[in-house]
């Protein structure tokens, strides 16, 4: 790739990476060639710029088709960044899918790269989008977005399990990674008693007041379990960071941007788990990116909101 060639050979896992030379930013589209003992890939229209990951809840998840934006309404302001756009200097990729919570090596994300353009910007992050934009307007240089992002998710999800070992009132959330893991194996399994037992317990637990929507008369509507899983797989403790982050690292990136916050409003660790996640996810990078916050929009029912807010600023702080 640009005259240089690097060479490896596949473990016994067959994986296999190589690791190019720094290269100066360019939006001149170029081609990857990869030369196997059998095979040969050529990977076109490949520019060189700035990765970043955006990562959080729905407020980074929200996209240009969901409800209530300028793509399904007509709201001026976002339809006229969402609707005939044609970036072709901002790449995009991502989409957390079915979350699973066991540790994998699979690709992810499993979708290619796409040229930033209208069709492919309706299902990305907006925040995202405009943060892209944004850069690209005063760098100058070509920019990599990577969402991986999911609605109602914890921060807690998204913590590798070693974060867990380092205080002993975290000790619950060491029992959860494995918990969350023996739950998405076995529940088709499961009795019906079991799961209401299982999904009873959740609307009860620390972040389960979300799923109390699919009780019916105080009892869990069992035609809703694929709602009640998919809500305790994105607060559970790691299972988003095994499903959408360990399978990332080491890919190259510049840095990542992060909002999330309600479903943690009322938590007063949060300064701190704020600062394990960021000083976890550079460790295991092994570089020391920036790590941008958003603080959390004021909003009606948003109770202890400058409490959080707190949080949030002392996490910036520390790290």
């Amino acid at each position: 790739f640009l005259k240089q060639e690097k060479s490896t050979n596949a473990g016994p896992d067959w994986k296999w990476m190589v690791r190019l030379d720094p290269l100066e930013a360019s939006e001149k589209p170029e081609t990857l060639l990869v030369i196997g003992a059998k095979e040969r890939k050529e990977i076109t229209d490949v520019v060189v710029g700035e990765v970043w990951l955006c990562s959080g809840q729905s407020n980074m998840e929200v996209s240009f088709s969901a409800p209530g934006c300028a793509v399904l309404s007509n709201n001026p302001v976002v339809s006229k960044e969402a609707e005939g756009v044609d970036v072709p200097q901002i790449r995009l990729i991502g989409g957390v899918g079915a979350v699973v919570p066991v540790p994998q090596d699979l690709l992810f994300p499993r979708a290619g790269w796409a040229v930033c353009r209208t069709e492919s910007l309706r299902p990305f992050s907006r925040v995202g989008y405009f943060f892209g934009l944004k850069l690209w307007k005063q760098l100058q240089v070509p920019i990599g977005l990577v969402n991986v992002s999911r609605g109602c998710s914890s921060i807690e999800a998204w913590m590798p399990p070693t974060c867990f070992d380092t205080r002993e009132d975290w000790k619950e959330y060491a029992l959860e990674v494995g918990k969350i893991q023996e739950l998405y194996r076995d529940l088709k399994g499961y009795g019906d008693r079991e799961k209401e037992g299982v999904f009873e317990a959740h609307c009860k637990s620390r972040y389960g007041g979300f799923a109390n929507q699919f009780l019916v008369n105080g009892r869990p509507d069992l035609s809703k379990t694929a709602n009640f899983l998919t809500h305790m797989l994105a607060v559970y403790a790691s299972s988003l960071y095994n499903h959408a982050i360990r399978p990332l690292i080491p890919y190259a990136m510049r840095g990542v941007i992060w909002y999330q916050g309600e479903t943690n409003l009322r938590d007063r660790q949060y300064a701190i788990k704020q600062q394990a996640l960021i000083e976890s996810w550079r460790a295991l990078w092994g570089r020391d990116f920036p790590f941008y916050l958003v603080q959390v929009a004021p909003k009606n029912g948003y109770q202890g909101l400058p409490e959080f807010w707190l949080e949030q600023y002392k996490a910036v702080r520390a790290v």
